[in-house]
């Protein structure tokens, strides 16, 4: 299982995240991750070549990026040039993109199935042989990344479903990578952070899934109209407990490594590496993946 983080960090000065990424580089980790999130933190293609020429054998992943920001085109040819500068080091994770990175902007995501296998159209004719993984939620979006993707992304499911997802993606194509990256709680700071992310999440989650939760069309709503930071607070314990592993260090590199091995995880993203928590979560996964 190859072990990656992710350098979301939104407003941290940019020498922060690189220094994020050169630490994962240091630790041995597989791969880094730099998500596109639109105006909520530094360009990811900017912040790509940074990383780039910070790092030295780490894999580095654009993504997740979406379809409408940015034509489908450019970036393919953006990735071209990435795999060449980087000496095939480049991957990239697809999405239909959510209310964080889309919002700001005013796009609508029209036709994502559409966009995102035009997208992949694109990227392997313009950058053959780079590897592509989408992050999805919906079934029919995840039915497209197990048959069109090398990877599926995993994330922004609650931790008892994943084995059920993994299973029905090697369904439709056994070979799929799978990755996971897990929302993890692991002190104060990170619980709040837990809730602020699923206040964004919730609201572009499927139908499907808030109706299982027991949450009405209206909660949803609710969450858009407050805002992340003060919709944090309509997010419960239980919800939090649901899609979050809680609990120390220590314990949460416990569960995550028996979650990986139940649902045979080919990537684990490791987040929060620019904390102490985080930190120690990384050392701890990294000497058990030695062992």
């Amino acid at each position: 299982m190859e072990l990656a983080t992710s350098v979301f960090v939104p407003g941290a000065p940019f020498a922060q995240v690189v220094e994020i990424a050169t630490r994962a580089d240091r630790l041995g980790l597989g791969c880094v991750w730099i998500p596109d999130e639109g105006t909520h933190a530094h360009d990811p293609w900017v912040l790509f070549g940074a990383v780039a020429a910070a790092t030295g054998g780490i894999a580095l992943g654009l993504g997740p990026t979406n379809p409408y920001s940015r034509h489908p085109l450019i970036t393919a040819n953006a990735l071209r040039g990435a795999a060449e500068h980087t000496g095939g080091r480049a991957r990239i994770c697809l999405a239909a993109g959510g209310t964080l990175a889309l919002g700001p902007l005013g796009i609508t995501a029209d036709r994502p199935l559409a966009r995102i296998h035009e997208t992949i159209t694109a990227i392997r004719a313009v950058a053959p042989g780079t590897e592509i993984w989408m992050a999805a939620k919906g079934p029919r979006m995840l039915d497209l990344a197990a048959r069109e993707a090398d990877g599926v992304m995993l994330a922004g499911f609650p931790t008892a479903d994943l084995a059920d997802v993994a299973a029905g993606l090697r369904a439709v194509r056994p070979d799929v990578r799978i990755g996971y990256r897990p929302q993890l709680a692991m002190d104060e700071r990170s619980y709040r952070r837990q809730r602020v992310e699923l206040a964004y999440a919730l609201p572009d989650s499927p139908p499907a899934l808030l109706d299982r939760l027991g949450l009405g069309p209206g909660y949803a709503e609710r969450l858009r109209q407050a805002g992340p930071e003060a919709a944090a607070d309509l997010v419960p314990a239980d919800l939090v407990a649901a899609f979050s592993l809680v609990g120390t260090p220590g314990e949460c590199a416990e569960r995550l490594t028996e979650l990986a091995a139940a649902v045979r995880l080919d990537q684990l993203i490791i987040p929060g590496l620019g904390t102490e928590p985080g930190h120690e979560l990384a050392g701890i996964l990294v000497k058990g993946a030695a062992a």
